[in-house]
């Protein structure tokens, strides 16, 4: 190689060390300032979506908080099925039918129920999934523990 280098010209070997600088600086603009540039770019654009994606969900959000306030919401969700329906099937969803003994009405918008040996926590998450879901509330409770671990019995007034 040192050979060939010596065989030439001072001219060709300017034109060698040129053509040489040219394309080192072509590769390094393609391998690594190019694929910086496009990467750049993407992350611009996303970080855009993304702030107009949450600009729209808190919208979204105010809006929904809104309608859930609203007692038009809370009626229509809930005026397809009576009040019975409504906690018998969420409570056979949250795994506690078996557990009520007693279940009558207590006015147009109203239920009492009794409960025996129920699991606490589970009785809990189905009262908050009656409050959300159907504006089903507590208006009176009693609650008492059993003699088993984490169970209990109580009596329940709700209202829709």
């Amino acid at each position: 190689m040192k050979a060939w280098w010596d065989s030439l010209a001072a001219r060709e070997r300017m034109i060698t060390i040129a053509g040489a600088s040219a394309l080192l600086l072509i590769l390094i603009y393609l391998l690594v300032l190019e694929p910086f540039a496009g990467k750049h770019k993407l992350l611009t654009n996303n970080i855009k979506a993304d702030k107009e994606l949450l600009v729209w969900m808190q919208q979204s959000s105010h809006k929904v908080k809104r309608l859930r306030r609203s007692p038009a919401a809370t009626t229509t969700r809930n005026s397809n099925r009576s009040m019975l329906a409504t906690i018998e099937s969420s409570a056979k969803q949250a795994k506690l039918r078996a557990a009520i003994q007693r279940m009558e009405p207590d006015g147009n918008n109203g239920a009492k129920l009794w409960i025996e040996n129920a699991n606490f926590d589970s009785l809990m998450r189905w009262l908050d999934q009656l409050q959300r879901q159907h504006g089903i509330s507590v208006s009176r409770s009693s609650i008492d523990k059993t003699g088993e671990s984490g169970l209990v019995s109580s009596r329940l007034s709700l209202q829709r």
